[in-house]
């Protein structure tokens, strides 16, 4: 996007002052934060994945209807969400994959995406408070050099997904037109 002002804000999700503050201003949001991995669902999915999502949900919510109330134009329109090829990691079915084939996580990391894309569908279904929401289910994007060596060990014939770091911001970039 041309002549965007975009920043970055490290924090943790479950703190609404933070969220509302790095939300002022905002017409787009990108929402990365998630643990990436298979972890213990109480203690690491739970709050990064789910309640984060939903807590980031009702602060665009709340702003939202500040805005439509205070009959200002600027509220946010559109929210970007990273969702996961793991919602597919047990398809026995045919490939490629299609975009009306029932999902099949085998994993609690994939079951919180399919949560969080379920909220996200719900969230922009309300014309007063919610947004268009684009959930992009990205497939493996390596991150460290082990990622990289178990990336080139994968069998030629066993379907996998793969994903760059490049073609990973270009496709946010996309979403966000």
């Amino acid at each position: 996007l041309k002549n965007t002002l975009t920043s970055f804000i490290c924090g943790d999700l479950l703190n609404e002052d933070l969220l509302r503050k790095a939300l002022i201003g905002c017409q787009y949001v990108v929402h990365l934060a998630a643990c990436p991995d298979d972890a213990d669902f109480e203690t690491v999915l739970l709050p990064c994945n789910i309640l984060g999502t939903v807590t980031l949900l009702k602060e665009i919510e709340k702003i939202n209807l500040k805005q439509k109330d205070a009959q200002c134009d600027t509220s946010i329109t559109r929210l970007v969400i990273a969702s996961s090829g793991k919602l597919f990691a047990g398809h026995n079915g045919e490939y490629p994959i299609k975009h009306n084939d029932l999902i099949s996580p085998i994993c609690s990391y994939g079951a919180t995406k399919a949560f969080v894309e379920g909220a996200a569908a719900s969230f922009s279904q309300s014309t007063s408070t919610g947004c268009t929401t684009v959930c992009l289910r990205f497939a493996w994007c390596p991150r460290t050099a082990e990622d990289m060596k178990a990336y080139r060990n994968v069998p030629f014939n066993q379907p996998d997904e793969f994903l760059s770091p490049y073609d990973a911001a270009t496709c946010v970039r996309a979403s966000l037109m």
